[in-house]
């Protein structure tokens, strides 16, 4: 009975509480729930968002209601909580969701709350905002659970407080926006819905609050702040002043971040000084950068930035009553920017005169003070261009090329100064004033060739048809005008020379030729490609001798399966940043570009862009993994056999490692275990420009990682992965992605005729040559019959056979080891080898160089 009168009471005096006052919160009894507890990840949410630093929802929520609960009886509320530890022995120690509502029942409240954050089902780049759930009515009948609901409030008074909880969270904690939603068909409605248990059986009104996104790291960071907290328990408590109607505080709160000056980063340990109070805030080492001084008088202040290692500042703000102030400071540290890297380095009497000079400063600098501290000698006129915020130097030379063999000496003047005004600390010695020096001299004239390093398909090889580019990587930059439709030419076997596009791409001191001969590759059919006549800048023509490549197309029917071609949004893709698995980066990025494209598939007219910074300063391991989300994008399954995973990666040369990751033991969307992540071997991206990727299922072994090894049906995309080599100077970079799809194959008839079959006999360059230990030799045969291929010295004596047998019309690739008859390897030198069949006898040179 009482139960009942107390309920009415409580409805009477909701109803009218926007056109009532109170003079306090006296008389009302609250029940805090702190959601989740215990420190367990089998019943917590537990993100780590900086290495060694490891947060758990459920500490947060308890931090907050332990700062809610003194500030509600500072107001003269009751408050109680459903726990008051977060440290349980045993995880069944912590309240279950129907031992909470049972407190706040037993103990005969007028209200009940629950405190949360939110977190994506994957990793969150940007999401943040704030949501309050409140109980929905279920239809009588209903499932107290599943529903169904009726679209309305269990109680209209928890709907009404909603409506002052959401703002009041939202302006304290800085959110992206808010939302109130009833359970039921938030979580699915028809669909499955379901309805919270912890307002589950209530009989006072009750909501949950959602205050922000803990997965989310820069509010992660923030959360691991005591702070951080007490600012929503203010908002929680302000929401239930303004309902209740009771005055609000007059006393005020500042707060803000601080972060360093040109890169951004939140500043630890920081130290605000509030006066002419005299109240000084510490802050913490979370890599937050949060300050908040709350209980001061309304007026003017002055807050004084203190923060240890950096300028100190002063700032007058006027504090109105009962409110929040912002305000967010940016400085610069105190210590001076030095040169933390340079290309050449001091010394370097190497250099290539076609590669950029380049710069790494500790810090953002002043682009004008740097532009006019610069100076060469002898004088290079050239272009400055500036990256990763005005902290990276590149110097491209007018001539696209420096004078060879010449010794330069780059000296940057004292007067470079920081973007905060700081001047340059050119020796290292920790004192501003001092230029930055090196001396360097370029290589000798180029007289060298441009030499093929990486090279899809292999001669030799059978390629899938789905494959629609060549790619022909060299270890130096091409003269663009050079690439020709005449120094190309893809010649399909018995029919003629293909229409091709060309396109060239440069990175990393690495000119590379894409060749897009015009509707693909036929099934079953043979093909040539020579080129010729291709030249570095500076002049030097590969040799007449350059081989000619060969590879059959494979006699299969290719069905394929799209995953994404990356044509209209990469919405479905998660940041890299923000994967756990992700370590060892300065920064990387995942983005649609509209500029790198794969002319030859009219639907993968866009890409995505994935770039990268390695940290090879403190980092001892590096990956990074770029997900699908599997909230929206892992639709798609297949079994291993018979299947082959794809994309089109655009390399960058670097030699960085790239492999696929996928699911297996996968149905629909549902979430796999570490356990069932399969990788393929590492791939180095040692090219440069559009190359097709795959892992064939059938016939490439399974990499090392969390799985066992094993591809157990069904599998699932689930990531890209890429790896820093340890040691490589590389340390950034940019590739591509384009149409990423599962292929399966079907075995198609094919016509051998004898048009189909090579007319000619033809013996072709070694490659690699020079080559160290061993190099391939492609060589055709226009019928069947007796061949020999044999190794020669200068001198003419016999070192090695390779192949002496009978052979089949067509074309075929061997491999010499390096070594004589005996096994015995031979030493350094030029070789020759000969091809002896019906047709006749062709002999070439070689160079075996270790």
């Amino acid at each position: 009975m009482k139960r009942s009168i107390v309920l009415l009471a409580l409805l009477i005096g909701c109803t009218s509480a926007l056109f009532s006052q109170r003079a306090s919160l006296a008389g009302l009894k609250f029940c805090i729930d702190p959601g989740h507890g215990g420190h367990s990840d089998a019943n917590d949410r537990h993100v780590i968002p900086d290495p060694g630093t490891n947060f758990y929802e459920s500490e947060s929520n308890f931090q907050k209601a332990l700062a809610l609960k003194p500030l509600l009886e500072a107001k003269g509320a009751t408050v109680i909580l459903t726990r008051y530890t977060n440290d349980y022995p045993n995880d069944a120690d912590e309240p279950s969701l129907a031992a909470r509502v049972q407190t706040a029942n037993s103990n005969n409240v007028d209200w009940f709350h629950s405190i949360h954050s939110n977190a994506l089902a994957s990793t969150n780049t940007g999401t943040n905002y704030s949501m309050i759930m409140v109980r929905e009515k279920v239809v009588p009948g209903g499932s107290d659970v599943y529903g169904p609901g009726t679209g309305q409030p269990q109680t209209q008074e928890a709907w009404n407080m909603a409506d002052f909880l959401g703002p009041a969270i939202f302006n304290n904690m800085r959110t992206q926006r808010f939302l109130k939603v009833l359970d039921w068909t938030f979580y699915g409605g028809s669909n499955g819905g379901y309805t919270l248990g912890v307002l589950r059986g209530l009989y006072m009104p009750g909501e949950l609050s959602e205050g922000e996104f803990h997965d989310y790291f820069p509010v992660t960071r923030c959360l691991m702040n005591l702070s951080y907290c007490k600012m929503e328990a203010y908002a929680i408590r302000t929401a239930f002043l303004q309902y209740f109607g009771v005055p609000a505080d007059t006393l005020c709160i500042v707060a803000g971040v601080i972060s360093e000056l040109g890169t951004n980063k939140m500043i630890d340990g920081t130290r605000v000084r509030l006066l002419p109070e005299n109240i000084v805030y510490n802050g913490d080492f979370y890599h937050n950068g949060f300050y908040m001084i709350d209980s001061v008088k309304a007026g003017v202040h002055t807050l004084r930035f203190e923060t240890p290692g950096y300028r100190p500042d002063s700032l007058q703000i006027t504090l109105t009553a009962g409110k929040v102030t912002f305000s967010d400071r940016q400085f610069e540290s105190l210590a001076a920017p030095v040169v933390a890297a340079s290309s050449p380095a001091d010394k370097d009497t190497a250099f290539a005169a076609s590669s950029p000079i380049q710069i790494t400063f500790s810090k953002a600098m002043d682009t004008a003070s740097v532009r006019t501290a610069i100076v060469m000698t002898p004088p290079v006129k050239g272009s400055l261009i500036w990256s990763n915020s005005n902290t990276v130097l590149t110097m491209k030379p007018d001539s696209i090329v420096l004078p060879f063999n010449i010794t330069f000496v780059l000296r940057i003047e004292a007067s470079a100064r920081s973007q905060g005004g700081l001047g340059l600390d050119g020796n290292g010695d920790g004192v501003a004033g001092d230029a930055f020096q090196i001396s360097f001299r370029t290589k000798p004239v180029d007289v060298w060739p441009p030499v093929l390093i990486a090279a899809s398909p292999p001669t030799g090889s059978n390629i899938a048809t789905t494959n629609s580019v060549l790619n022909f990587t060299f270890d130096e930059p091409l003269d663009p005008n050079s690439l020709t439709s005449s120094n190309v030419v893809v010649q399909e076997v018995g029919t003629g020379n293909r229409p091709l596009t060309l396109q060239y791409s440069e990175a990393n001191g690495h000119g590379a030729v894409n060749v897009f001969p015009q509707g693909g590759f036929k099934p079953g059919r043979s093909y040539k490609v020579r080129y010729s006549g291709l030249t570095d800048v500076s002049g030097n023509s590969l040799p007449s001798s350059t081989p000619l490549w060969t590879f059959t197309a494979a006699p299969l029917d290719l069905q394929s399966t799209l995953i994404d071609d990356f044509s209209t949004s990469v919405a479905a893709w998660l940041q890299p940043n923000g994967s756990i698995n992700t370590i060892g980066i300065d920064s990387a990025s995942f983005a649609r570009d509209t500029l790198k494209t794969l002319i030859t598939l009219p639907s993968a007219s866009k890409s995505a862009r994935l770039r990268y910074y390695w940290n090879t300063k403190t980092a001892t391991d590096w990956l990074i993994s770029e997900y699908l989300n599997p909230a929206s994008g892992r639709t798609v399954t297949w079994d291993p056999h018979g299947n082959k995973l794809q994309v089109y990666l655009f390399g960058d040369g670097s030699g960085t490692f790239f492999r696929f990751v996928v699911d297996d033991s996968a149905t629909g969307t549902s979430p796999v275990l570490a356990q069932n992540h399969e990788v393929s071997i590492w791939t180095p991206i040692t090219w440069v420009g559009w190359r097709l990727v795959e892992w064939d299922f059938d016939r490439d072994s399974v990499g090392t990682w969390t799985g066992d090894g094993k591809l157990v049906p069904n599998l699932r995309f689930d990531s890209f992965q890429l790896k820093y080599p340890p040691g490589s100077k590389i340390t950034s970079g940019t590739i591509y992605f384009a149409q990423l799809q599962v292929v399966k194959g079907t075995v198609t008839a094919v016509e051998q005729t004898a048009a189909s079959l090579p007319q000619t006999f033809e013996l072709d360059q070694n490659f690699p040559n020079p080559f160290n230990p061993s190099t391939s030799i492609s060589y055709q045969i226009g019928t069947t019959g007796p061949v020999s291929l044999k190794v020669f010295d200068m001198l003419g004596r016999e070192i090695a056979t390779i192949v002496n047998g009978t052979m089949t019309a067509g074309m075929h690739t061997s491999v010499w080891d390096g070594k004589d008859d005996r096994g015995e390897p031979v030493a350094s030198g030029v070789y020759l080898y000969q091809l002896r069949a019906e047709s006749g006898v062709v002999t070439k040179k070689m160079v075996l160089l270790k």
